[in-house]
């Protein structure tokens, strides 16, 4: 049996309320069961739990929570699936990264816990298991106290989960004192290759590179938004054990910019970025450098543009 392009599905989590926090959740068949992959950042220290809805929508990739209708037909939906937990440091930032083993298309239908179960020493016991589905449930980020509540605390983000897309895009918008504009188009193929088309525009002379960060706060670019460059560790495609993630510090390129400020390139990489991995570069971040002169300064952001799918 190949696994080409295994089935995945992504939810990139908004702030819920007056917090800030925001992040990516990646659901991935593999040949040992389903992984998940979390990233969240601005988030106050603490435990957090995700909270997959036992509701079912009818999503479009970039709808919110609030647009979200349930559906009316709730007949045999499962009961809610309990995640984590989280744990957010000083900085504000959460990650997670666990193999359910056993779930997934390769064994059938996916199932989880029926009723998750909190304790002090055991945050999560599954007693029971029922079918159920992923596209198009609501997920929430909640905070999490097992010595004070058994029950999650108010949501302080919240996505629809929505399946994966072999396309990319991320529309730049230039950072403070600068006029850049264009895009960033990916398009991965049947064989998990993917092509960058690069159109940019009204750049000034000189070289400049373009790298994935590991979150999409553009507004705050120049600051802790985007946290650091996408070097995730041990990330491994199902298909290929040993093939590692393929850019360094998230580096996508370099490319010169001449006296006409444009910069019209096609980049082709030998392996998929936009699917098919629980590290792709869907909801993160794509932030345009120049370069400096010499090169032991430090790089000036210009632009900087989210990874979105259609």
């Amino acid at each position: 049996m190949e696994y080409l392009q295994p089935f995945g599905t992504a939810a990139f989590l908004a702030p819920e309320g007056a917090t800030r926090a925001l992040g990516l959740a990646h659901f991935q068949d593999t040949t040992d069961g389903l992984r998940v992959t979390v990233s969240a950042q601005g988030l106050e220290p603490g435990i957090y739990v995700l909270r997959a809805d036992e509701f079912f929508y009818d999503p479009r990739e970039g709808d919110s929570c609030a647009d979200a209708q349930k559906t009316k037909d709730p007949i045999d939906q499962p009961v809610p699936w309990t995640i984590g937990p989280l744990k957010a440091g000083g900085d504000g930032t959460a990650r997670f990264d666990k193999v359910y083993a056993g779930i997934g298309n390769r064994f059938g239908s996916y199932r989880v816990p029926a009723q998750p179960v909190h304790t002090k020493d055991s945050a999560f016991v599954s007693i029971n298991l029922k079918q159920f589905g992923l596209t198009g449930r609501k997920l929430t980020l909640h905070k999490w106290n097992p010595d004070a509540q058994p029950q999650l605390g108010d949501p302080v983000a919240c996505a629809i989960i929505q399946g994966d897309r072999p396309f990319g895009e991320a529309t730049m918008q230039p950072l403070p004192g600068q006029s850049i504009k264009g895009t960033a188009y990916f398009e991965q193929d049947e064989g998990n290759r993917t092509l960058l088309e690069l159109e940019l525009s009204e750049l000034s002379p000189g070289k400049y590179r373009l790298v994935v960060h590991e979150f999409a706060d553009c507004a705050n670019a120049t600051g802790t938004g985007v946290g650091e460059p996408y070097q995730p560790d041990n990330a491994q495609l199902v298909t290929e054990p040993n093939y590692v993630w393929p850019l360094k510090q998230g580096d996508l390129g370099t490319f010169t910019v001449g006296k006409d400020g444009i910069i019209s390139k096609k980049k082709l990489f030998h392996h998929p970025l936009t699917s098919g991995s629980p590290h792709i570069i869907r909801g993160r971040a794509i932030v345009v450098e120049r370069l400096p002169e010499p090169p032991e300064q430090t790089p000036t952001p210009v632009a900087c543009g989210m990874v979105t799918g259609f």
